[in-house]
């Protein structure tokens, strides 16, 4: 299969230099620091709290001219701008960059810049996707709040009462659960009432929300400055109210009954029709972990996340971040959560955000036990858990835990996956099919702080490229391989106990590895089992074994071993009892190098 090697420095491909393209232009390869001001452009320095070295990719982000911002490679003498981030459209709006280090910078940015974007010339501006979207920590913190705020207590039923409004008043319960609707939407910029129209020119995308700096009326709605327009359809109207625009009041004029405590509840309710916005406090019980904003859509939506009122009105799910608690998951290690959690798959699926398609979808801490497969094929979904805490429990021995397949077979990739911070667990000890990350024509996928216990393959890469794995952990016990790859340019860093690639890819790269097994272990004979590789490059790695240290055999009987590195890595075996540190059967086609 045709390869394209990434250079981490200059972000591009080999084969992409060759013929003057550039294939990373949305997602950008990983930095090492951001700058959080403006610097000087030249000589080695520290940046938050990091001290860059030559050749280090560095993300400018603070110049006062912001036209210098960009993406730089750290020299003892002037920078220059990085390969893949210097020409006419090497970057656009939305193009993605991640930042490993620094104790402030650290995270994921994109560019918010217009298109098209000069380089040198237009001011490049770099937004931290935390402060757009719910991620990481303050996911968690965002999601904790919700869970308790949200729900209406006594208390605030006694405040509120559920009446009707007609004057400003000062309801803090009520101030606060207005506010919480906006959770997850995308700010748009400020919007001037009392131009007769609504903003967007017809493009305004569902969550999309803008902030009234001039009072007006549009649609005989009435606005006053500080109020939010906020989206509840996609291409909403410019000049119609009803099914394409929600107003969130900081003055308070009228609300009525737009808060329910369960889905049951808003089944069985008749929503005023004046009413676009409302919220549940739980799935089947209020504080579940399912609450939610529901927008009122003018049809059956097609996807899970929709509730029928009891007055024949449909309404969807308004969540840019969902849970599989929306679904109905209970994630308390003993219900099967399946269903829930592919219908979340699925309507992330179907969401627009930040310019990209698809979303993130957040497994909060507990224990999800799932009886078969979950599918995901379409672009720029994340699988976002909170570590350990996090845990997907396989109860039965069936195929794939997860498939990851792109949308048809004629080479058409699925483009921007990424799982990160959870725990795989195979509760039943006869696993004897399937992979547990089972991924078919991807590209630009990102694997980090994945843990998988006892499956019968960890990871199988099927016409993949450009995988990066980072802190993964895969503890396959008696059974095959760790990773299974027909794959080409897979990118390792940390990863723990595996024994085993049987595969027949090419590129892999792997960097700070830690092999090992001993006689807990299934493979008790090696550290590392390679089968059918044309590329594997190993550097910085430690090595554990009883039998063979490393051991390369052919795939499938075929004559397909070669250009294999070993750089600066340590092996420990007993040397008495072991018997090779290199086993290379007769398939190996160039001698392997050493350093």
């Amino acid at each position: 299969m045709p390869s394209t090697i990434i250079d981490r420095s200059s972000g591009l491909g080999i084969g992409a230099i060759a013929n003057g393209e550039n294939a990373t232009i949305s997602q950008k390869v990983p930095c090492r620091v951001a700058t959080n001001a403006n610097i000087t452009l030249s000589g080695l320095q520290p940046i938050d709290a990091v001290s860059v070295v030559a050749d280090d990719r560095v993300l400018i982000k603070g110049q006062a001219d912001a036209s210098e911002n960009g993406i730089y490679l750290a020299s003892p003498d002037v920078w220059q701008r990085t390969a893949d981030c210097v020409d006419a459209g090497d970057l656009v709006k939305g193009s993605e960059v991640r930042v490993n280090e620094g104790s402030v910078g650290a995270g994921s940015y994109y560019c918010t810049s217009d298109d098209p974007i000069v380089i040198g010339t237009d001011d490049i501006i770099w937004v931290d996707v935390a402060t757009t979207v719910l991620a990481g920590a303050e996911i968690k913190a965002l999601y904790e709040a919700e869970s308790n705020t949200n729900a209406f207590t006594d208390a605030a039923q006694t405040k509120v009462g559920h009446l009707t409004v007609t004057q400003a008043v000062d309801l803090d319960q009520m101030e606060t659960d207005i506010a919480a609707l906006s959770d997850g939407m995308v700010y748009r910029g400020n919007w001037d009432a009392s131009a007769g129209t609504f903003p967007g020119t017809g493009a305004a995308q569902t969550g999309w929300f803008y902030y009234v700096s001039v009072a007006g009326t549009v649609d005989s709605i009435e606005f006053a400055v500080g109020d939010n327009l906020v989206a509840t359809t996609d291409n909403a109207s410019t000049t119609i109210f009803a099914g394409n625009w929600s107003k969130h009041d900081q003055t308070p004029s009228v609300v009525e009954d737009i808060d329910y405590d369960t889905r049951a509840d808003l089944q069985a309710a008749n929503v005023a029709p004046g009413i676009n916005l409302v919220r549940i406090a739980g799935y089947t019980a209020v504080g579940d972990g399912g609450g939610a904003s529901y927008q009122r859509a003018g049809s059956e939506p097609s996807h899970a996340g929709k509730i029928q009122s009891g007055d024949g009105a449909w309404w969807e799910l308004a969540e840019t971040t969902p849970t599989p608690q929306m679904f109905g998951a209970v994630a308390d290690g003993t219900a099967d959560d399946t269903t829930a959690i592919q219908a979340a798959i699925d309507y992330a699926e179907s969401l627009v955000v930040n310019f990209t398609r698809g979303a993130t979808v957040l497994f909060p801490p507990g224990g999800y036990f799932l009886s078969s497969t979950l599918t995901i094929n379409s672009n720029q979904i994340t699988i976002q858990g909170y570590g350990q805490a996090s845990m997907l429990i396989r109860i039965a021995n069936y195929g794939n835990l997860f498939t990851i397949v792109g949308p048809d077979p004629d080479n058409t990739k699925i483009i921007g996956i990424q799982l990160r911070d959870f725990y795989v667990l195979c509760k039943t000890n006869a696993v004897t099919t399937g992979a547990l990350i089972d991924v078919t024509r991807a590209s630009r996928m990102y694997i980090s702080n994945v843990s998988l216990q006892d499956g019968f393959i960890g990871i199988h890469l099927n016409g993949c490229d450009n995988v990066w794995m980072t802190d993964v952990d895969i503890q396959i016990g008696q059974n095959y391989a760790a990773l299974q790859s027909g794959s080409s340019n897979i990118r390792i860093d940390p990863w723990d106990n595996a024994s085993a690639i049987r595969s027949q890819c090419s590129n892999i790269y792997m960097d700070n590895i830690q092999f090992k097994t001993d006689e807990s272990d299934g493979f008790v004979e090696h550290a590392l089992l390679v089968s059918g590789v044309d590329g594997l490059y190993i550097a910085n790695s430690h090595l554990v074994f009883t039998k063979y240290a490393i051991r390369l055999r052919p795939f499938d009987n075929v004559a397909n071993i070669q250009h294999i590195h070993f750089t600066n890595s340590y092996i420990d075996g007993n040397v008495e009892q072991s018997d090779y540190l290199l086993f290379v059967e007769d398939a190996l086609t160039s001698p392997p190098h050493t350093g």
